[in-house]
Order: C-alpha cells, then sequence, then structure tokens
C-alpha cells in the first residue's frame, strides 16, 4: 500500500475531504473498484 502522508492525520483527513468534496460517492466508488480488481485478479491466477 502506498502511504503519501506518512501518518499525519490532518493531512490524511484533508485528502479524504477532498475526495468527498469532488465525488460524494468517491468511496463507494472505490469499493466497487476494488472489487472489481480483485475479481479479475483471481481469475487470471
Amino acid at each position: 500500500e502506498t502511504n503519501v502522508t506518512n501518518d499525519d492525520l490532518t493531512l490524511t483527513g484533508k485528502i479524504a475531504w477532498a475526495h468527498l468534496k469532488e465525488f460524494p460517492d468517491y468511496y463507494t466508488r472505490l469499493d466497487k473498484l476494488e472489487a472489481e480488481a480483485d475479481a479479475y485478479w483471481a481469475s487470471r491466477r
């Protein structure tokens, strides 16, 4: 995984807030994308 904020809670919160301001369902979309990617890679093993 990528730790771009070096565990800085304030910076992490700002990034999360920016995502949600741009796309209110950002994390719902991300969950769906990650599930699709997991299924894709599982089928290629």
